[in-house]
């Protein structure tokens, strides 16, 4: 499972409950599916005068470029890839 933040968002921030302890991705999932990996991707998204910081083709090259690094390897090759996105990585992905 790899997760993307939207907009402004933080790697495990986004998805934490109101509580503000628990991160479901990384406490609730696990109990459901002892099996899954996952795997978080943030990115710069600072906004200042209505433009990113980073332009938003950048933040695809670098989600894809993160994946090649994870999945070179031959046990995670062949593993089904689930993607999870808040918000503005959603679109991202």
């Amino acid at each position: 499972i790899i997760a993307v933040t939207g907009l402004a968002g933080h790697a495990l921030g986004s998805w934490r409950s109101s509580d503000r302890h628990t991160v479901w991705l990384r406490d609730f999932l696990p109990r459901d599916i002892p099996t899954c990996r996952i795997l978080t991707f943030g990115y710069e998204s600072t906004v200042q005068h209505s433009v990113s910081v980073n332009r938003f083709q950048h933040y695809g090259k670098q989600l894809l470029e993160r994946l090649r690094e994870v999945r070179d390897h031959d046990d995670v090759r062949d593993r089904p890839i689930i993607f999870v996105g808040h918000s503005l990585g959603g679109i991202l992905i």
